[in-house]
């Protein structure tokens, strides 16, 4: 009768040591087209921007919207779907003057 051994990895995965290298970015008071950019720079291709004015509008033309927070915070590992940017329109009050 013959037995099969399945091989054990000896070392980390690559993709593992990838992801860990994808850190959030520092994006608030950039407009969402710069800051989605930002991430994208990191490896990270999905990221969600949600009105925080609570009003539930959509971003459109991301360029005439500005991020007002962000989640995670910057420098945070982050993959897909992980980044949330809350966005009001350009010249809705915000706090980056």
């Amino acid at each position: 009768m013959l037995t099969s051994i399945a091989a054990t990895p000896t070392s980390t995965s690559s993709a593992g040591a990838i992801a860990a290298t994808r850190l959030m970015p520092h994006v608030v008071c950039m407009n969402l087209q710069d800051a989605q950019n930002a991430i994208h720079a990191v490896g990270v291709f999905f990221s969600r921007s949600r009105d925080a004015t609570g009003a539930g509008r959509r971003q459109i033309i991301d360029s005439n919207w500005i991020v007002v927070a962000q989640s995670p915070v910057p420098g945070t590992p982050i993959s897909e779907g992980d980044a949330v940017l809350s966005v009001v329109k350009n010249g809705e009050p915000n706090s980056c003057g």
